[in-house]
C-alpha cells in the first residue's frame, strides 16, 4: 500500500496545485462548477480581510507522486468566542476515493487544531458564512452553482467511516416561476398591503455606485444582524465589509440588487441576485484567460440564464415575520416582466425569518418544484468532536429555529431539550436526509 504524504501549502506553486487538484479531480463532470481561479486564491491567499480573525493552513496529501487530496484548516476566533467553542474548522476538502487519503487530510487538520488549543473538528466551512459550506449528499445530478459546492457522492461515505455524525443540514431549492403569470397575485397583494402598512421604500438605482454609496456599508449591517443566529456565523469585520463592497458590490446588476428603507430611509432589508454564471465557468474551465472572461462577461451583461441565482435575503430582526420577503418577489417580479426570461430562483434555507444564509451557503440550483420525479439538492454539514486526553467537554447542541435539520445524540446519553420557541419545521419538498450516530 502506497504512503500517504502531507504537504503544508506554502507557496504560491503550492496554493497553484491545490486550486487546480479539483478541476482535475472533476474534469468532465457536467454537474460541476469550478471555482473561479483567482477569487479562490485571493480567499486562500494573505490579504483576506477574514484573517484579521482567523487563522489558516491548507494541506495537500500525495499519493504515488500525485496529488490525492486537499483541505484548509481554520480557527475563526470570532465564531468560537460569540458560539463558547474551541472548533477548528476543514473547508475545500477534495478527495480521491481512498480512505486513508481522507483520513490523512482530516487528521492534519485535527493535529494542527490541537497544536492551537482547539478541542473540536466541524466543517465542511469557511471562514465565513459568505464561504462554500456543507457537503453534498443528494442531488448529484442537478448543476452545481457559483456559490456552492459540489462534490462526489463517495465523500459522504467516508465520513462516518472518520468518526464523523453529521450536525445539521443546508437544503437548495429551485423554485421556478409560471411563465403566463409571473409572481402569484396574492404574493403581490401582500407586498403591496405590507409596503402599505409599514410605510415602506422600495429603492431603485441605475448603477453600483449608487447602491455602494448609499447602502453599501448598511447592507452588510443587515446581514450581520439578520444572520447572526445561524449556526456558526461570525460577524463580517469592518476589513470584510469594505473588501466585499470593492470586490463585489460594484460588479453586480444593479437591478438585481434589492434594497428595502423604512419610511426614514433606513434600510431594513437587502436581496442580491445574480445571473446564473455555472455554464459560462464551466465553459472558461475557472480561468479569466484567454477567453475565460468573454464567457462571463456574456452571461453577466448580454445572453443571461434562466436562471437566477439568489445569493441573499436578510431582513433586520425587528421586521422579521412581517412579511417585507414579499417585496423583493414584488420586486424581482416586475423585472422579469421588463428584462428576464423565466426567472428561477436558487435559495438555500436556514430560517423561518428572512435570513437565509448564503454560500449554503447559500444559493444552488436543484430540481423545479414543479417536477416532483426530481429531489431538491442538500447538504449536511458534518462535524466530529475530539477531546484531549484526560478532560471532558460535553457534547454541544446547536439551534437554528425553524431550519430544516435533525439531531443526533450519542448512544447512551440524553437527549438535551428542545430549545422552548423551537418548532420542528416541514421541509420543502420530498428531502431525504443521511443519519450518523
Amino acid at each position: 500500500m502506497a504512503a500517504i504524504t502531507i504537504q503544508k501549502v506554502e507557496s504560491s506553486k503550492d496554493l497553484d496545485r491545490f486550486i487546480k487538484f479539483s478541476y482535475r479531480l472533476y474534469k468532465g463532470n457536467p454537474y460541476y462548477v469550478p471555482d473561479l481561479y483567482f477569487d479562490l486564491k485571493n480567499t486562500l491567499g494573505p490579504k483576506n480581510a477574514a484573517l484579521e480573525f482567523c487563522e489558516r493552513q491548507a494541506f495537500l496529501a500525495w499519493k504515488d507522486g500525485e496529488i490525492a487530496g486537499r483541505v484548509v484548516a481554520i480557527i475563526n476566533r470570532r465564531a468560537n468566542e460569540a458560539w463558547n467553542t474551541r472548533s477548528v474548522r476543514f473547508g475545500w476538502i477534495d478527495f480521491v476515493d481512498d480512505l486513508d487519503v481522507s483520513r490523512a487530510l482530516i487528521e492534519a487538520v485535527e493535529q494542527w487544531g490541537r497544536e492551537r488549543g482547539m478541542n473540536e473538528i466541524k466543517g465542511p466551512l469557511g471562514f465565513t458564512d459568505l464561504d462554500p459550506e456543507g457537503m453534498l449528499y443528494e442531488g448529484f445530478d442537478q448543476l452545481g452553482t457559483m456559490a456552492t459546492s459540489y462534490n462526489y457522492p463517495y465523500y459522504h461515505e467516508h465520513m462516518p467511516k472518520l468518526g464523523f455524525e453529521k450536525d445539521i443540514d443546508w437544503i437548495e431549492q429551485r423554485l421556478t416561476v409560471p411563465r403566463e403569470t409571473g409572481v402569484p397575485d396574492r404574493l403581490m397583494r401582500m407586498a403591496n398591503l405590507v409596503q402599505e402598512k409599514y410605510g415602506l421604500q422600495i429603492k431603485k438605482f441605475k448603477t453600483c455606485k449608487q447602491i455602494a454609496k448609499a447602502y453599501g456599508r448598511d447592507i452588510f449591517e443587515v446581514i450581520n444582524s439578520a444572520y447572526s443566529h445561524l449556526f456558526g456565523y461570525s460577524a463580517l469585520s469592518e476589513g470584510q465589509i469594505q473588501q466585499y463592497i470593492s470586490m463585489y458590490l460594484n460588479a453586480v446588476d444593479p437591478k438585481l440588487v434589492s434594497c428595502i428603507a423604512d419610511k426614514d430611509g433606513r434600510l431594513i432589508g437587502t436581496g442580491i441576485c445574480m445571473p446564473s454564471l455555472s455554464r459560462a465557468l464551466q465553459k472558461s474551465g475557472g480561468r479569466l484567460w484567454p477567453f475565460g472572461w468573454w464567457h462571463l462577461l456574456k452571461a453577466l451583461k448580454w445572453k443571461h440564464d434562466n436562471h437566477l441565482d439568489m445569493m441573499l435575503i436578510a431582513v433586520r430582526p425587528e421586521w422579521q415575520s412581517k412579511g417585507v420577503n414579499a417585496l423583493f418577489f414584488k420586486m424581482n417580479g416586475a423585472r422579469r416582466a421588463s428584462n428576464w426570461r423565466p426567472i428561477t430562483r436558487s435559495a438555500t434555507s436556514g430560517s423561518t425569518s428572512s435570513a437565509a444564509p448564503t454560500s449554503a451557503a447559500a444559493a444552488g440550483a436543484s430540481a423545479s418544484t414543479d417536477d416532483p420525479a426530481r429531489n431538491p439538492a442538500s447538504r449536511p454539514l458534518y462535524q466530529k468532536k475530539y477531546h484531549p486526553i484526560g478532560t471532558t467537554v460535553p457534547t454541544q447542541w446547536y439551534d437554528r429555529t425553524g431550519a430544516v435539520k435533525q439531531k443526533y445524540h450519542r448512544s447512551g446519553t440524553a437527549m438535551p431539550p428542545q430549545h422552548e420557541d423551537y418548532q420542528p419545521p416541514v421541509p420543502p419538498g420530498p428531502q431525504r436526509a443521511l443519519t450518523y450516530t
